[in-house]
């Protein structure tokens, strides 16, 4: 089973995943840092920056990456090959999810620290960061994620089947 778990994550290495990964919350935290008012305090960062990431960047990010996943399976015919031996298609699922869960949990700390980071440095918000609320709301939103993701990565595969 290990072996099915590297063979999905290495798929995604020579394509846009790494940069999706790595870009949008970059992106995200540029935009969140230059539409905030400059006199704020790290409550307000942090409840801000939250309500950008759990609402809009992490679910297009899944979706993107989601879409992606598919649509690499697709043009490389994946599907055929792999049904030629002996492999149950709920294992690559569950392994596709895996995969799409780390991805996103990795964007999820990047987007955090990110946050620290720009904020502490270009900004500079009153008062000191508070660390365990970001862990906490990290954490939070992420779990939350995991069952939306079985959806998100099933209806791809449903709307484009032939």
């Amino acid at each position: 089973m290990n072996a099915a778990f590297t063979a999905e994550w290495i798929k995604y290495r020579r394509t846009l995943t790494p940069w999706i990964i790595v870009c949008w919350p970059l992106l995200l935290v540029l935009t969140e840092t230059v539409l905030m008012p400059q006199s704020r305090t790290w409550h307000e960062t942090l409840m801000n920056t939250f309500n950008w990431w759990s609402v809009f960047g992490l679910w297009l990010c899944a979706t993107i990456l989601a879409a992606l996943s598919n649509s690499y399976e697709r043009r490389a015919n994946s599907w055929s090959v792999l049904c030629t031996r002996v492999v149950y298609l709920r294992v690559l699922y569950i392994y596709k999810w895996v995969v799409l869960a780390l991805q996103l949990l990795v964007a999820t700390v990047i987007y955090a620290a990110l946050v620290i980071i720009i904020n502490y440095f270009l900004w500079n918000p009153h008062g000191s960061p508070a660390v365990g609320q970001l862990i906490a709301g990290i954490a939070l939103v992420w779990i939350a994620a995991l069952p939306q993701l079985a959806i998100i990565l099933w209806w791809p595969l449903e709307l484009g089947s032939e």
